[in-house]
């Protein structure tokens, strides 16, 4: 390789915040936002448009029942319920929901007299139940009320229990087997996990079993096959999930999950944190107070478990960490300021060209793309009082606004090239070249860790890559010791693909 320029490929490698960007790998990033990585490409994050009408208050929750063929999407607000029918959001609730905007909402999907319905929980509100027609109704039985809920085998258990005004924080309760609205026989029963003083924090699956998190343990709960019915087993983890929605099973076998010092991977006896070093900024800048309102979806195609977090003074969880659990890489988004929760929908039918109110030019994947077609299921979003699907076709803004995407390098210098005794050199930084396609790609640079930018030039690119031998060049001249890149879009329309870069520089003056 010649020693005035250092080529970079594939620069896939995630995001490291843990050391200075002058020694991190030339293809991690110090700092991204709205990227997406597919076949070892950096691209600008796929957006979406409104799905129907605002439903008047915050989302706080969607549940998706499936019966057959049919797909019935529901959105649940502090005091509204409202079913999608393809084209409009309809109300299906019996009475107003009292739950208030700090309420959380979790759906399980048990049998009832041999169907499958859908059932939901708030705390405050009674238990309730919807068969995919008409109007909810109160779940049968007079369960207590719960902030937690999961259908398991033939069970419905409930956690975090609400009994007559009195709460049981550390509470689990299940119905009768194979009839969830009795609560009072047969194989109803409870346990108290009261082994410390600390509170139910989340009811999942895990596996073939039941997890149950708290702040600092998490509680294997299986079906025993004697008359206690249920055993929960407590792991000593040292952390749990701070709520129930910001918990993923992941292909590989582990639950990752989000705690109030970062995110961890259980594996059934231990929880340890990512190997990220984003668990840094998230320790450090995480919004305890609202931490609860956090959320998680697995987008399995692209290998991603994404978590949406409140950081800094936001009370709403809008910033998006998206762990590639093959490769163990991390990227972040932010593509609004008022998510409010993310959820998984299944898509009724094939994406189209005509369906899409995009231009076809800012398009970079293709229409056969399994994504576009039925049974896809899809990331969607609360933003504010609005339902938005994100992944949609190739598109390129979200809900009507530009995407502002962005990937910085490394901070380069004299040790990335093959210079001897590089310490203190100076370097001529003449240009980058950029094999990329899309729309536009603007390159910037800067001398001082990416304190201030200096625009080198807007390209315009094809909807192919130029080849190797003939790539972008972005001319420039400037001397110091370090250089960092940056590769934006934040135009409407707009959109990229970069597989690789690379930096022109030849040695200065030793700096004094």
């Amino acid at each position: 390789m010649p020693k005035n320029s250092r080529t970079i490929i594939a620069p896939v490698n995630g995001l490291n915040i843990g050391a200075p960007g002058t020694l991190i790998d030339p293809r991690q990033t110090p700092n991204c936002l709205n990227v997406e990585i597919s076949r070892s490409l950096i691209r600008k994050s796929r957006g979406g448009s409104s799905m129907g009408s605002a439903l008047g208050e915050r989302v706080l929750a969607y549940g998706e029942l499936n019966i057959e063929d049919v797909t019935n999407l529901v959105r649940v607000g502090p005091t509204k319920v409202q079913e999608w029918d393809g084209a409009a959001w309809n109300s299906i609730a019996n009475a107003a929901l009292t739950g208030g905007d700090t309420a959380r909402v979790q759906f399980a999907y048990p049998e009832l007299t041999g169907a499958k319905i859908m059932v939901f929980t708030n705390l405050v509100d009674n238990i309730r139940k919807y068969t995919g027609s008409g109007n909810d109704a109160d779940l049968g039985g007079t369960p207590p009320k719960a902030r937690f809920l999961l259908n398991y085998r033939s069970y419905l258990l409930i956690a975090y229990v609400n009994e007559s005004g009195t709460l049981r924080r550390f509470r689990v309760q299940w119905s009768d087997v194979g009839d969830i609205e009795n609560w009072a026989t047969g194989d109803a029963g409870t346990a108290d996990l009261i082994e410390d003083d600390s509170n139910i924090t989340a009811l999942a699956y895990f596996s073939e079993h039941i997890s149950i998190h708290k702040e600092k343990a998490i509680y294997i709960g299986y079906l025993t096959g004697t008359d206690s019915v249920f055993r929960f087993d407590r792991k000593e983890t040292g952390v749990g999930a701070i709520s129930h929605t910001p918990i993923i099973n992941l292909p590989t076998g582990e639950q990752m999950f989000l705690s109030r010092n970062g995110l961890h991977l259980f594996n059934g006896v231990t929880a340890p944190e990512i190997p990220s070093s984003v668990n840094l900024e998230l320790s450090d800048s995480m919004n305890a107070e609202f931490l609860f309102r956090s959320w998680g979806v697995l987008v399995s195609e692209l290998n991603e478990a994404w978590f949406g977090v409140p950081i800094g003074a936001r009370e709403e969880p809008d910033t998006i960490y998206k762990y590639n659990y093959k490769t163990q890489t991390l990227y972040k988004d932010r593509l609004t300021d008022d998510i409010t929760i993310g959820s998984l929908y299944t898509l009724v039918a094939d994406d189209t060209i005509d369906s899409d109110n995009e231009p076809i030019d800012s398009h970079t994947r293709s229409f056969d793309s399994n994504t576009a077609l039925a049974l896809h299921r899809r990331v969607i979003f609360g933003v504010g009082s609005t339902g938005i699907s994100v992944q949609r076709i190739d598109s390129s803004d979200f809900n009507g606004a530009a995407i502002d995407s962005q990937w910085e390098g490394k901070d380069f210098t004299a040790s990335d090239f093959e210079i001897d005794d590089p310490e203190g050199i100076m370097m001529e930084w003449q240009g980058i070249e950029v094999i990329a396609k899309g729309t536009a790609l603007v390159v910037e640079y800067s001398t001082d860790e990416g304190a201030s930018w200096t625009t080198a030039s807007t390209l315009t690119l094809d909807s192919s890559f130029p080849t190797d031998s003939s790539p972008d060049i972005v001319y420039f001249r400037t001397v110091s010791t370090k250089c960092r890149p940056r590769f934006s879009n934040a135009v409407s329309g707009g959109a990229f693909e970069i597989k690789q870069f690379r930096m022109i520089a030849v040695p200065r003056e030793e700096r004094q």
